[in-house]
């Protein structure tokens, strides 16, 4: 073979070699297309109609049972789930509620329930409690002596990968401008505590409209009506970092707080339909990023605040609702915006309010619950095959599994069985969760 061949063989090596890296990563999801994305309204799947029309307060989906929770404002059928293995969706009603209905609902998956924070009662009280799916009852948590009267739970987050304490719910009331909504529910101590002997020099006197839990470094950052900052459970203090935020942003009202693993931020969004991150370890600074949305995703006339943040653990992006419809995500690694809201076929969104969003990490699916009891999924799986995805490796009763990490503590041994002696399919794989985020794929 002369030099001249030798190139060229070299040269179509190098082609084909990186032709299948590019489909590697596509199979792996680092890149992120909307060609392939679709939609599916699930609406049809309400069995016995108990969401109807009522307006969708908050979800949150569950890995492991593949179970996506629902709270709806609905007085008497508040709460429920929707089964992605059954198709189905299940009213599960619970003792403890009166006239109110969940604002807040989080899965937890170290605890294995699922949390929720009310709005007020007929007697003015807001209540909390959890779903526990082993058991299949609700259990309520008794709030005194920290509770305000006629102050809904408003927020909340779970301190998730604690090593030195037992796990907290922090919770947050919509109070007077003279009290201070913010207290927690110690797990382990199955009590709530009132917070009132931290050192605050912010003095938290006002509504707290908005809280996330930066599980690295045990801070619980907190948005308040010009005010921004978190408290440090490690010091047992308040810190306000309110000058580092524009004023066209804090002066607005934060409806929206999420913190960021993946980048160690904070994103913050506003019903001005602004969008920004606080810079936690680098110069503690802010970034307004409206001015990347080239896709329009942010200034679509029509829209009404942002709505929900969430993180996509998979992909590392940041999903963004809005209130009119406005639905899509922020790519930090491009800094831009990518606008999805036209791509519900039929356009069953239409202009609903987005409020509730939540993430399916094996079929890279993204939940929504909007108003009118409009609910449905973007992603990749169209739902045609879901009685043979992912239960033989789910942590379900019939299954036998055990796990055990080697000493170099890098693998992960899975034995199991078959269930009803089921032939296994080929083309699995194992995904790692802990907490219920994706660590390894």
């Amino acid at each position: 073979m002369n030099k001249e061949s030798k190139i060229k063989l070299a040269l179509w090596i190098l082609l084909i070699g990186i032709f299948l890296i590019f489909i590697i990563f596509i199979e792996a999801g680092f890149f992120s297309t909307t060609g392939g994305l679709i939609n599916i309204e699930l609406t049809g799947t309400d069995s016995g109609n108990w969401i109807g029309t009522s307006s969708f307060n908050d979800i949150s989906f569950d890995n492991t049972s593949q179970r996506l929770y629902i709270g709806i404002n609905q007085v008497g059928g508040s709460f429920g789930w929707f089964d992605y293995l059954l198709n189905a969706t299940i009213n599960k009603t619970f003792s403890w509620t009166n006239t109110e209905v969940p604002n807040y609902v989080q899965y937890s998956y170290s605890l294995n329930r699922t949390f929720m924070g009310t709005t007020t009662d007929g007697a003015g009280n807001p209540h909390f409690g959890w779903f526990d799916p082993v058991i299949n009852q609700t259990i309520e948590a008794s709030l005194s002596p920290c509770f305000f009267n006629n102050a809904p739970i408003s927020d909340g987050d779970i301190s998730v990968n604690r090593t030195t304490r037992p796990q907290r719910i922090y919770l947050a009331q919509s109070t007077s401008a003279t009290q201070r909504g913010l207290f927690y529910f110690e797990t382990q101590l199955n009590k709530t505590v009132c917070m009132t002997n931290i050192n605050d020099p912010l003095n938290l006197t006002e509504q707290i409209t908005e809280l996330t839990y930066d599980y690295v470094r045990n801070r619980t950052w907190f948005a308040l009506r010009n005010v921004f900052g978190y408290f440090d459970e490690d010091k047992n203090i308040t810190y306000n970092f309110s000058n580092k935020i524009p004023s066209t942003l804090l002066n607005t009202i934060v409806d929206e707080l999420t913190y960021d693993p993946h980048s160690d931020v904070i994103w913050m969004g506003t019903r001005n339909n602004r969008i920004g991150y606080f810079n936690i370890t680098s110069n503690l600074s802010f970034v307004d990023v409206t001015i990347n949305d080239i896709s329009q995703l942010l200034n679509t006339s029509g829209l009404d605040g942002i709505k929900k943040l969430s993180i996509n653990h998979r992909d590392k992006t940041l999903l963004i609702s809005s209130g009119g419809g406005g639905f899509g995500y922020y790519d930090l690694s491009i800094n831009r915006t990518v606008n999805l809201s036209n791509l519900d076929s039929g356009n069953w969104i239409g202009g609903t309010n987005i409020v509730g969003l939540s993430y399916d990490v094996v079929r890279k699916n993204t939940f929504i619950g909007a108003g009118a009891g409009i609910y449905g999924f973007f992603g990749t799986d169209v739902g045609s095959n879901r009685s043979n995805t992912i239960p033989y490796f789910t942590q379900s009763p019939i299954i036998n599994m055990t796990n055990g990490l080697n000493s170099t503590y890098l693998d992960l041994n899975v034995f199991f069985t078959p269930r009803d002696n089921e032939t296994i399919p080929l083309g699995y794989n194992i995904t790692i969760f802990r907490n219920n985020i994706n660590f390894s794929m």
